[in-house]
C-alpha cells in the first residue's frame, strides 16, 4: 500500500466512527421521543408565508428516522470504500 493509500483507509475509517456515534445519538433521540411528544419540524426550505400547509409539517421523530437512514447508508458506503482499498 502506498501512503496515498493509507491516508485515504484512514480518512474513511475516522469518518465511520465519527457516524457512528452520530447514529447512536440519533437511536438514543428518537427512543426518547414518546407519542405525546408535540415536535414538529417545518420540512420547506421557503420563507414562512402565513399558510400552514399539513404536507409541509413532519413529525420530528419522522424526520429524525429518515436522517439516521441516510447515516447508515453512508456509512454502509464508507465500510464497502474502504474494504474495496
Amino acid at each position: 500500500m502506498n501512503l496515498e493509500t493509507l491516508k485515504k483507509g484512514n480518512t474513511i475509517q475516522e469518518n465511520i466512527v465519527y457516524l457512528t456515534k452520530k447514529l447512536a445519538l440519533l437511536t438514543e433521540a428518537i427512543n426518547g421521543i414518546t407519542e405525546e411528544d408535540t415536535l414538529y419540524t417545518d420540512i420547506r426550505s421557503s420563507a414562512w408565508n402565513e399558510k400552514i400547509i399539513i404536507g409541509d409539517l413532519v413529525p420530528g421523530k419522522e424526520i429524525l428516522i429518515l436522517y439516521r437512514d441516510r447515516v447508515r447508508k453512508k456509512i454502509d458506503s464508507l465500510e464497502t470504500e474502504f474494504a474495496a482499498l
